[in-house]
Order: structure tokens, then C-alpha cells, then sequence
């Protein structure tokens, strides 16, 4: 199943990014966050929690702790989905063009 939104789209994206740059050390596979006060990750994680992705477990001013909600891990696993769609496609309109040069080159060639 596909993202049917581009705001869907751009949540999961940024969650993704999250558990890159915010998840803990003790929980390295899991799905807890923390900002460290770097205010990107901050309104991201904000972003995330008005989106119901994950839920904001404490707040510390500019820092942040959090959780990936269940609803966040089925968006993240519908964009890992769509980008290996989007891979499959690409690879194959590459080998496509590629069978298509090979097969124009071999035409030209016979002509010699």
C-alpha cells in the first residue's frame, strides 16, 4: 500500500530521519527519541507528535524525549514499501534504456 498523500509522505520521511539523528544509544532498534535540544529535531519531533506519530513522553525546554506511537511504525513501514517500489521501477526503466542503447548500437553496427 502506497502513501496517498504528500504531507503523509513528508511525516514519514521526517520520522525517519528522526530514529536517524534521535534515537537513543541505550534503545538502538527501538523507538525512543530524544531531541538533545537541537531545535530541528525539536519541531520535528513536535511536527510528528501533532501528526500522531509518536507521542512526547517528557519535555525539558528546548529538549525533547519521545516514542514512536504504532501509527508511526505502519507509516515508516509503508514508506520503506514505496521506496523499494520506486527502486524496483527505476532499476528497471534503467535496464530498459540500457537493452534499448545495446540493441541500437547493435543495428548500426551490422550495417558496417
Amino acid at each position: 500500500m502506497e502513501i496517498d498523500r504528500r504531507e503523509d509522505y513528508l511525516s514519514a520521511l521526517l520520522l525517519a530521519m528522526l530514529l536517524e539523528h534521535c534515537r537513543t544509544a541505550s534503545t538502538a532498534t527501538g523507538g525512543e527519541l530524544f531531541s538533545r535540544g537541537i531545535a530541528a529535531d525539536t519541531h520535528a519531533m513536535l511536527h510528528c507528535a501533532e501528526a500522531g506519530l509518536i507521542e512526547i513522553t517528557k519535555q525539558l525546554g528546548p529538549r525533547v524525549f519521545a516514542v514512536v506511537l504504532p501509527e508511526g511504525w505502519a507509516l515508516l513501514e509503508r514508506l520503506a514499501i514505496q521506496q523499494t517500489n520506486d527502486m524496483n521501477k527505476r532499476l528497471k526503466l534503467s535496464c530498459t534504456r540500457r537493452l534499448r542503447l545495446v540493441a541500437n548500437n547493435d543495428e548500426g553496427s551490422h550495417g558496417d
